[in-house]
């Protein structure tokens, strides 16, 4: 088995120390794109400002620093949150396979890209999440229609969805709550939920 220097060295990692737990602290923005990934290959505590690891076959966000300013796992396979950052700028989790979603207790962020997911609802994202959301090409987009984070826990106190089933009644009232002027699409709905 590789030791982790040997693993730093061929990712062409420098500027890190390595801490007693063998979790490495990075110093500069790093990029791990395009890189045949199938995990994160160390642990990592402290993380530069931008850490990507777009482009691979990740399935797994174990490693990942509880902290990054702005960080993407864009384009992987990734279908369980556990292990993902806690606090960032920026978070992209985009084109990957996220049906349910499991954020830590505390997960802050300013932006949550989870486009072209299968995502069918909003239940595990902290009540307090207020940072914007994008949800475009997932099932949820077709009921969520704003960016707005701090719908989230409108949207999840009304109980619209439960069981791939949409409550038409109580979807209307979110829209008025939230001042959503864009058209209900039932059909589109259809495609994904029973309505009730």
């Amino acid at each position: 088995m590789k030791n982790i220097e040997e693993v730093l060295d061929q990712y062409n990692v420098v500027d890190y120390s390595i801490n007693n737990d063998g979790s490495v602290n990075l110093t500069k923005d790093i990029t791990f794109f395009k890189k045949n990934l199938d995990k994160i290959p160390f642990k990592i505590s402290i993380s530069p400002r931008v850490l990507d690891f777009s482009f691979n076959n990740i399935t797994s966000l174990e490693g990942s620093p509880k902290e990054c300013n702005v960080i993407f796992y864009a384009m992987n396979n990734i279908s369980d949150l556990t292990g993902v950052p806690v606090v960032s700028k920026l978070l992209s989790l985009s084109n990957n396979k996220l049906e349910k979603l499991n954020f830590p207790k505390g997960f802050k962020t300013d932006e949550l890209l989870l486009n072209h997911n299968n995502i069918y609802e909003l239940t595990g994202i902290p009540s307090d999440f207020n940072g914007k959301i994008f949800l475009n090409q997932n099932p949820i987009a077709t009921c969520f229609k704003t960016n707005d984070g701090k719908d989230v826990y409108a949207f999840n106190s009304l109980k619209i969805i439960k069981d791939k089933k949409v409550n038409l009644k109580r979807l209307k009232y979110f829209n008025d709550i939230i001042k959503n002027d864009k058209p209900i699409d039932l059909e589109e709905i259809k495609k994904y939920y029973e309505i009730i």
